[in-house]
């Protein structure tokens, strides 16, 4: 019976210890053509606490997507995909380069040192943007505990274990 409760509680602490991850998913909206260069920023970690210089972007981010809505106002069945709008799209180190047709782009989202996703469009003709999208698991999703606590919350683990102990006793 001992060695189940130790196995209970050993399972239980590595339980809560687990660090969970938030899915957080924005969409900018733009419904407009563009015909030259375009940026903005869509997405900021230091909205949830990222503080630029002491935090590496890849300790705060897991899975991270970004969907981009092109449509060539001019495509059709009759036309060559080849004759099609051409797309440049840089984001820190990613670099995609594609034609504007029919289907949307899912590509990875990469974000800058600042925390910052930063899409620079380049098209060479005409081309309609809708909906740009990005999803990603933010793996920071945790509260600091002030300086004294932890000594007070292991003096109370400490006085925990005294009085099971005394109660086993008894």
């Amino acid at each position: 019976m001992k060695f189940l409760s130790i196995a209970a509680g050993i399972f239980f602490l590595s339980i809560f210890s687990a660090a969970n991850a938030v899915q957080i998913t924005k969409v900018e909206s733009f419904n407009k053509i563009v015909d030259s260069e375009f940026h903005f920023i869509l997405a900021d970690l230091a909205d949830y606490g990222f503080v630029a210089g002491k935090d590496r972007v890849r300790d705060w981010l897991g899975d991270s997507t970004i969907t981009l809505e092109f449509r060539d106002p001019e495509f059709g069945p009759g036309r060559d995909p080849i004759d099609a709008a051409f797309l440049s799209l840089f984001m820190d180190q990613g670099r995609f380069f594609n034609r504007a047709t029919n289907e949307d782009w899912v590509l990875d989202a990469a974000f800058n040192q600042n925390g910052r996703l930063i899409p620079y469009l380049r098209v060479d003709d005409d081309v309609w943007l809708g909906n740009i999208s990005v999803t990603f698991d933010l793996l920071q999703s945790r509260v600091d505990v002030p300086e004294p606590l932890p000594f007070v919350l292991l003096g109370l683990g400490v006085v925990a274990i005294g009085l099971r102990r005394f109660n086993v006793s008894k």
